[in-house]
């Protein structure tokens, strides 16, 4: 159901969830208010739930991260909500695109957000995002600030944008909260601090000690690690090339019979291929005279 970018105003009606296999809403860029109503609780096959750019007010209500289990798009920016970020959106496991930018969010980013489980699984293969949907499914979504208009690849696209809110606090690390490195999606949020922003957070000496690593060093710390995994990555890599490559050519070099065996097959193989070649050029070419 698409009804982006009309004038469209007042609440969304109650009977919307009547649709028993709605799995896509569309609302965004008109004049909706109100808060999200609780009928959308029952709207339980929604895959995309687009209500930016409207006048929503009021918290973003927790029975979405209870009843919504199968969203994969979740797009609330640019309304009036207030409050702080449920932390149970984390327990939408097919969440792949979470944008709540430019709303009136505030409290600190809880350390358990960010545990979505579809934002870390490496995808292969790409399609319609709607299991009953023929044709591809439709989003604008802001990548560092640009807004990209996906279609076909859209299951492809892993986004979350926290910006221009009122967030306090240190950005939490770990989950996949630790894959979003570009400080854009917590951009306009003056009292975030810690890793991915610039803004260190006061409390910085203290939390980032040797006994208890927490943002920037435990990110450098993760960083070091990695660089040393690599490293040996690359010395294991080497080590397995030169053993490959003497444990063939070794014995070629320092036995004279299998030397010899080895060259003769080479010949041999050569010989075969180009008999085969001479025929099937011949029979090629008396093909052609015939006709």
């Amino acid at each position: 159901m698409d009804f982006l970018s009309n004038s469209l105003s007042g609440s969304i009606p109650p009977s919307i969830c009547l649709l028993p296999y709605l799995e896509s809403l569309h609302l965004s860029n008109n004049n909706l208010s109100g808060g999200l109503p609780l009928s959308l609780k029952g709207c339980r096959s929604l895959v995309t739930l687009d209500l930016g750019q409207n006048g929503f007010s009021g918290v973003i209500p927790t029975w979405i991260g209870e009843s919504l289990l199968s969203l994969k798009i979740l797009r609330l920016r640019s309304n009036k909500l207030v409050g702080n970020i449920p932390p149970n959106l984390s327990t939408l496991n097919a969440l792949q695109i979470l944008d709540l930018a430019n709303n009136n969010l505030s409290g600190t980013i809880s350390s358990g957000f960010g545990n979505f489980t579809a934002m870390k699984v490496l995808r292969k293969t790409y399609g319609p995002i709607l299991s009953y949907y023929k044709h591809y499914e439709n989003l604008q979504v802001t990548i560092k600030g640009t807004d990209i208009e996906y279609a076909i690849f859209l299951s492809l696209v892993i986004a979350m944008d926290l910006s221009d809110n009122n967030l306090s606090g240190r950005v939490p690390t770990g989950n996949q909260l630790q894959t979003f490195t570009d400080p854009s999606i917590y951009a306009g949020n003056p009292s975030l601090c810690g890793f991915p922003l610039t803004q260190k957070c006061k409390d910085a000496e203290t939390n980032e000690g040797p006994n208890a690593p927490e943002g920037d060093e435990q990110n450098d710390n993760a960083m070091n690690e990695d660089g040393s995994e690599m490293k040996w990555l690359y010395m294991s890599m080497g080590l397995g090339f030169v053993v490959g490559l003497w444990a063939i050519f070794g014995p070629l070099l320092f036995n004279r019979k299998w030397r010899e065996a080895y060259f003769q097959l080479i010949d041999h193989v050569y010989d075969m291929v180009y008999v085969a070649l001479a025929v099937i050029f011949t029979r090629f070419k008396e093909h052609i005279i015939a006709a």
